[in-house]
């Protein structure tokens, strides 16, 4: 069986698989469609592989313009990962989404729109994927995803710039417009 969450998370199961509800550990064969289940908020789980800038930006590359997330990626260590996703996220753009703000990332494929999901959530970073766009909507996240953007980790000053869409942000004004995004987001007064 293979199950779909709301946020577009897979997972390939057996019939008799537990999942964690409200109600507590069922198997799949009692959960209907639309019955919630558990799913982490964070995987903070790192590999040991460090990457310099220049590799990092060469993969980042990759990722955006033909869609390949290199196998190597999955096993960067936190530093060397959240510089890929930096850069990655450069094309992202903020958006209202009726009340609240999105940032919301186009990816070439659906198989890289998965993979940089799983790693956003390595760093906290909830995403929902919907086709080849992931939208980050909930406070946390949204936290998260400047924390991964102001990191204090070097940046390449000589990446080239990529074509873009009004409303696309660059890795220097992303920050910037975040920040006020952020602040609005905070003052009000919502559960997750």
């Amino acid at each position: 069986f293979r199950v779909t969450t709301r946020l577009g998370r897979t997972v390939e199961t057996t019939a008799s698989h537990p999942f964690l509800t409200i109600d507590g550990w069922r198997p799949l064969v009692e959960l209907a469609v639309g019955a919630s289940v558990a799913v982490p908020r964070r995987l903070p789980v790192f590999g040991t592989v460090h990457a310099t800038l220049d590799e990092v930006t060469e993969l980042a590359r990759s990722t955006c313009t033909s869609g390949a997330v290199a196998d190597v990626v999955l096993r960067l260590d936190r530093e060397s990962l959240a510089a890929y996703l930096r850069e990655v996220v450069t094309g992202a753009e903020a958006r209202p989404d009726s009340q609240e703000w999105a940032v919301a990332l186009t990816l070439p494929t659906v198989d890289s729109a998965r993979r940089i999901q799983h790693l956003l959530l390595r760093l906290g970073v909830v995403a929902a994927l919907e086709g080849r766009t992931l939208e980050v909507t909930d406070r946390a996240s949204l936290q998260a995803l400047l924390a991964v953007v102001e990191a204090e980790a070097p940046r390449r000053a000589s990446w080239p710039t990529r074509r873009t869409r009004p409303g696309t942000l660059t890795s220097a004004a992303l920050p910037r417009v975040l920040e006020p995004l952020f602040a609005q987001v905070l003052a009000e007064s919502y559960v997750e």
